[in-house]
């Protein structure tokens, strides 16, 4: 179905200590509601976006809009909303938030009603019959609600945070609360940026590498595992602040940077400080096997363009276990308290062989049906 354009709509008011403050202009982790829908409507390569507030709210809203650079955003009075809809157009009732996934879900799709809680949250104008659909079934249940009326600021921004929540994986699981906490306490602060905590992660390799190869294993391995943390904080915040830069895409390249980085550096350290030719060989067969599985898993998401962890019930469960970065470093954290940092090596070994092998018998199970398909 063919889409014109995209309506934001906001109706409701604010009032807090006599002032009344347009939903539309209320921030959440420092970005506001209206900046927030815009943002999220143009990473679906939609530019033709109009706004329509009450006629008491327009001029703020305009004068918001040119002072964040938005100045091709048309604002209207909402009483003028009936004379600019046209045949395809998506009506927005924006003073309700929705998850990022529902809204792009619902804008590829033939639906013509999404609903929150039986409330019209978005419409697309059509002649033909309405075809209504709950948008928490266009969410994984573990993000549900999909909406939140964005006027009720605790709420929103609980569920805000609730949906940045991106890993589904065990150790992903066990940081969540540490992580949420730490985004909740930083989200208003503006000089910290996504960016700058990934600048604060590859610090704390540096100090990590630094003590593994000077023999400090269990000091090295927890500071590691806090670098970890905030490896997860970098893109949480950039997701609950609905802001994304090109160069926040970077940080993959330098989480892979300075993983391995930091188990070099380990090995090297074990090699040098007692462990000898073993840890060096025990070393490199890690080092071999997870370079390997990264490569099988991205080679996966290049061909299908479909991640592995998600693409049957078996993966996305086994995806919850699979051998990373965060198992690696409890391994390394525990045998180095128990006073033999080598086993950490061996049961690392075991994990990323494990991992190894599951993700290349998917790979060729899945592509090779593919082949068969065509």
């Amino acid at each position: 179905m063919s889409l014109g354009k995209i309506l934001l709509v906001f109706r409701e008011f604010i009032e807090n200590e006599g002032v009344k403050t347009p939903v539309a202009l209320l921030s959440h982790f420092g970005t506001t509601t209206i900046e927030r829908w815009i943002q999220t409507i143009r990473a679906q390569g939609i530019r033709e976006i109009q706004v329509f507030a009450p006629k008491e709210a327009v001029a703020q809203v305009r004068d918001y809009l040119e002072k964040i650079g938005e100045t091709n955003v048309d604002v209207s009075s909402i009483d003028e909303l009936q004379f600019k809809t046209t045949e395809g157009a998506i009506i927005i009732s924006a003073d309700y938030l929705v998850h990022p996934d529902a809204t792009r879900t619902f804008i590829q799709s033939n639906y013509t009603v999404g609903t929150c809680k039986q409330t019209t949250v978005l419409q697309r104008v059509v002649s033909s019959e309405h075809k209504a659909v709950d948008l928490d079934s266009f969410v994984e249940p573990r993000h549900r609600p999909a909406c939140v009326y964005a006027g009720d600021l605790k709420a929103s921004k609980a569920t805000i945070v609730m949906w940045s929540q991106k890993g589904i994986h065990l150790t992903s699981m066990l940081n969540a609360p540490l992580e949420n906490f730490i985004v909740k306490s930083i989200g208003e602060i503006k000089w910290i940026t996504p960016n700058r905590i990934t600048m604060l992660v590859n610090l704390l390799a540096l100090a990590v590498i630094y003590l593994f190869l000077n023999g400090y294993f269990f000091l090295g391995s927890l500071i590691a595992y806090i670098a970890g943390i905030f490896d997860g904080v970098d893109g949480k915040l950039a997701r609950v602040r609905g802001r994304f830069t090109k160069l926040g895409h970077l940080e993959h390249s330098l989480d892979a940077l300075w993983e391995q980085s930091v188990y070099a550096s380990l090995v090297i350290g074990l090699g040098t400080h007692g462990y000898g030719v073993q840890a060096l060989v025990t070393g490199i067969i890690f080092l071999v096997i997870d370079s390997f599985t990264r490569h099988v898993f991205n080679q996966f998401a290049l061909i299908t363009g479909r991640s592995l962890k998600t693409y049957s019930d078996f993966d996305r469960k086994f995806a919850v276990i699979d051998g990373r970065r965060n198992f690696y470093l409890i391994y390394f954290l525990v045998s180095t308290v128990l006073g033999n940092p080598m086993n950490g090596l061996f049961l690392s070994i075991a994990h990323a062989s494990l991992t190894a092998v599951v993700y290349l018998s998917r790979s060729i199970q899945h592509l090779s049906r593919l082949d068969r398909e065509k």
